[in-house]
């Protein structure tokens, strides 16, 4: 028997990888402040003489406020009709595309699916421009007998399920893609009808994970800002925090508001997760292949995805239409703006400021999260472990809620320096936690504030394709060369090239959405001089004279990159295969 030495290499191996995954856990437990200061921002306050208090008045008047009622009832209305349609129609067309063969099945599939890289932000843009007022479809409304108020709601509806459709559809095709059709095939031929074979045999094990991704959903639909603010739906739980935040006094209303979201949450959470119930084993496979359709269910297939295209697409194509319409039309006063809009990409210094902010906060995001990714997935962040609850907590938080979070901290802090002052046994803490609050003031750091709350947010996506990649490495190999005293990076990998091609596009992916991010940065930028794209994009949509003609035109850029990206990303592999993971979606 061999006797492995292992000398001072492998101690200081074994030295730095303990320390980079405490470091890692310790930037996990810094991202989850701000979801922590949600509680004490709603119950602290400073009283009538200047003392710190804790009062539940704020929560009564929430509680016995009926609009607020009214906003939380619209705002749930929409999120379970959009879940309700997204389930049924992402459903329909993840079983036309993944059990049937035809002639462009995967361009199609691409087409349907290639929306939810776009935030509803955009699509609530591309509908203002078709059906607005003095606009080329607004018509359409009025032939359909739709009031004004309705209009809006539909309109929400119609852009929320443009990002809902895609997310069921690529959660059915991964289940559909480890269950062979020779499984259903074998309960028609004991005497189940196809439809009977889909729902006792087949659904039940896609059931679980479609679950988990329509609980995602309804998490990023319930109080997504962006189209409700374009639209101008005031009845809603979103507009009623980005209102509540704009105060004078906006913590504890808005902590509030926050929390009520996360119980909302919470119990969609638990319906969802109990009605898709456990994981099943699926069946073996012997990679059967989709079965072929014929001419009349081609055709049929076709109308189903070319109509899905359509529908999803129209929001779209009213944003890019009316920009390449503007900057076709020289003649055009309005041409000349929106050309100067675009050309202010490299010669306006205020609009070169707003994106190199915007690639710095992106590439700090990537590069911290990448790291605490690592650390986490290699520390049993994808076991169900306290580190897993770490690495995953945002999943279930709405990104305006780690937004407002996040401007909580500051007024907590300062509440706390202030009681700890005439707290004896802690007043030498006053003063370190005083600074501390007033260098994370949302008017004085916005940009620190936007990288803590954008990184909690996309923190998870990058931990899930951390373990991911974990799981597809040999353990028997990997074992061996560790017992040899070789570190894991230099032991052997199964489709090295594979893996990293997909971490490299992971990486551009989550830059992206980082760089482009709207619901943390529209909260904790409050002032125009350090807005990143997405807020300068909404504030330009409604400012007047020619801000809608720039917003257009630079909407339709950043539209354009983001396509881009999802493209690059999906490039070489099969729409079944597009998610990792359930939860391996945008996040806006």
């Amino acid at each position: 028997m061999t006797v492995v030495e292992r000398g001072p290499e492998f101690v200081v191996i074994r030295f730095v990888r303990g320390l980079y995954r405490a470091v890692a856990r310790a930037v996990g437990v810094v991202l989850l402040i701000p979801v922590l200061a949600l509680i004490p921002a709603a119950v602290m306050e400073r009283g009538p003489s200047g003392g710190v208090r804790t009062s539940l008045f704020p929560a009564a008047l929430v509680v016995l406020d009926p609009f607020l009622w009214d906003c939380s009832r619209n705002s749930l209305i929409n999120a379970a009709v959009v879940s309700i349609g997204s389930l049924l129609v992402g459903t329909i067309l993840a079983r036309v595309a993944g059990r049937w063969r035809f002639w462009g099945r995967t361009l199609l599939s691409a087409l349907v699916i290639a929306p939810i890289a776009v935030s509803p932000f955009f699509g609530a843009l591309g509908l203002r421009l078709l059906f607005g007022r003095s606009r080329p479809w607004y018509e359409v409304w009025s032939t359909a007998g739709m009031s004004p108020d309705l209009r809006e709601w539909v309109g929400l509806a119609w852009v929320d399920l443009a990002v809902g459709v895609p997310m069921i559809m690529l959660a059915t095709m991964r289940g559909l893609a480890r269950i062979d059709p020779g499984w259903e095939a074998a309960g028609r031929l004991a005497g189940l009808s196809r439809w009977g074979a889909w729902r006792r045999l087949a659904w039940p094990m896609v059931r679980p994970q479609v679950m988990r991704t329509l609980s995602l959903l309804f998490t990023v639909i319930l109080v997504e800002p962006g189209a409700p603010l374009i639209l101008g739906l005031r009845r809603t739980l979103a507009f009623q925090i980005i209102e509540a935040v704009s105060a004078p006094e906006p913590s504890a209303r808005a902590a509030l508001l926050a929390l009520t979201t996360l119980l909302y949450v919470l119990l969609a959470w638990t319906f969802l997760r109990w009605w898709g119930g456990e994981s099943l084993a699926y069946p073996a496979s012997v990679s059967q292949r989709p079965e072929s359709a014929g001419v009349v269910r081609t055709v049929l297939f076709w109308g189903c995805l070319a109509g899905a295209t359509v529908l999803l697409w129209l929001p779209l194509y009213g944003l890019l239409g009316s920009a390449i319409r503007i900057w076709a039309d020289p003649g055009s006063h309005d041409s000349r703006s929106a050309l100067t809009a675009l050309t202010d990409l490299t010669t306006d210094f205020r609009l070169r400021d707003i994106i190199t902010r915007s690639v710095a906060v992106g590439s700090a995001v990537v590069a911290v999260t990448v790291f605490a990714a690592k650390g986490l997935a290699s520390a049993g962040a994808g076991s169900r472990s306290g580190w897993s609850i770490l690495a995953n907590w945002s999943r279930g938080v709405p990104p305006i809620v780690v937004g407002v979070g996040a401007l909580s901290v500051s007024p907590v802090l300062g509440l706390v320096s202030q009681l700890a002052r005439r707290t004896r046994g802690i007043a030498s803490l006053s003063d370190p936690l005083g600074w501390v609050s007033n260098a994370l003031d949302v008017y004085r750091a916005p940009s620190v504030l936007v990288f803590l709350a954008v990184a909690a947010v996309h923190l998870p996506r990058l931990v899930q394709r951390a373990v991911w990649k974990e799981r597809l490495k040999r353990d028997a190999p990997v074992s061996a060369s560790r017992m040899l005293g070789l570190p894991g990076w230099r032991g052997p990998r199964v489709d090295a090239w594979p893996e990293w091609r997909s971490g490299m596009f992971g990486i551009v992916w989550s830059f992206v959405l980082a760089t482009t991010n709207l619901a943390p940065a529209l909260i904790l930028q409050p002032t125009g001089a350090g807005r990143t794209i997405a807020p300068k994009l909404l504030a330009l949509a409604d400012q007047p004279g020619h801000g809608l003609e720039h917003a257009v035109s630079l909407a339709s850029c950043v539209l354009i990159v983001q396509l881009l990206a999802f493209a690059a990303v999906m490039s070489g592999r099969a729409p079944s295969t597009w998610l990792d993971e359930p939860g391996d979606v945008a996040v806006y």
